[in-house]
């Protein structure tokens, strides 16, 4: 199959035009598609139209709501998501530096020796990422390349991070989910990071949120399950691959989260009235299932 041809920016607007998009101002129009490549904006439009036939009364301006709100919830996700990842680093080398400040050099503090190799092999990596660093350049200098744990976690991207944790002895897992996580079980710790991370990718390189199911679905336990579908009416398959879900997750293993989000969420709302929530997961009553789900962890 032929790919379709190139269109200017002209040909892009009569195109739209052309589908049914109501214009209200051509030379604004025009400006947004000379920031904003064509295909990405399009992502954006998918709940308005139906195939390539735009509904009836649709503006390009909705569709810049949409992609405004999506790109200001990006951005309150990765603040929350980036402390998250400062708070897990501090966590990992606390915990460890307590038993040995080399552990990460230990086999017998990891699951298997195979995932010690496996993260053995991801840390040479990110060493020579990180090489040039001041802090690398000290320790190489200083103590002849040998380094404690509380610096090498340093070096480790958030994937990174996520990945050390589920390869860690069952025993730290455990001491680190009583210590930080609320006594959650370290299994599900595992999964969400793993989600979290997808996510915070996502948030980082500008993909778009709004009507995305996520790759990796965040397990919740039977009674959260239950709740969820009987008394919210999530479809079972639905739960965990939607935005929502990672927000009750940072809401459960953060500190201070709830308020602060429903403040910024609900600002966002209000400036950007024309978007439905719903292509998020979020129903109307989102803040009371957050709170009745997490109460006990606040």
């Amino acid at each position: 199959m032929d790919l379709k041809p190139f269109l200017t920016l002209d040909q892009q607007l009569n195109l739209l035009k052309e589908r049914g998009l109501i214009i209200d101002d051509d030379t604004a129009a025009l400006k947004m598609l000379s920031k904003l490549n064509y295909y990405r904006l399009s992502g954006y439009s998918l709940t308005l139209r139906r195939n390539e036939k735009f509904n009836p009364n649709v503006h390009f301006d909705d569709i810049m709501s949409i992609y405004n709100f999506d790109h200001d919830l990006k951005a309150i996700m990765l603040n929350w998501l980036e402390d998250l990842e400062i708070s897990l680093r501090t966590q990992i080398a606390y915990t460890l530096g307590q038993l040995d400040p080399k552990a990460y050099l230990n086999p017998s503090f990891f699951v298997s020796e195979e995932h010690y190799n496996r993260f053995t092999d991801e840390l040479t990596r990110a060493l020579s990422d990180n090489k040039n660093e001041a802090f690398i350049k000290h320790h190489n200098r200083k103590y002849k390349g040998e380094l404690p744990v509380w610096v090498i976690v340093e070096t480790l991207s958030f994937g990174a991070l996520s990945r050390f944790f589920a390869s860690l002895d069952v025993k730290i897992k455990k001491n680190i989910c009583s210590t930080y996580f609320h006594g959650i079980r370290y299994t599900y710790i595992e999964n969400w990071l793993e989600g979290l991370v997808v996510v915070r990718n996502l948030c980082a390189h500008h993909s778009r949120l709004f009507n995305r199911g996520l790759p990796n679905a965040m397990r919740f336990p039977r009674f959260d399950f239950e709740f969820l579908t009987k008394e919210c009416g999530y479809d079972n398959d639905a739960v965990g691959k939607k935005l929502f879900f990672p927000v009750v997750i940072l809401d459960r293993i953060s500190n201070d989260f709830s308020a602060t989000f429903m403040t910024s969420f609900a600002d966002l709302q209000q400036k950007y009235r024309f978007v439905d929530i719903k292509y998020y997961g979020f129903r109307k009553d989102w803040t009371a299932i957050l709170s009745y789900l997490n109460e006990e962890y606040s």
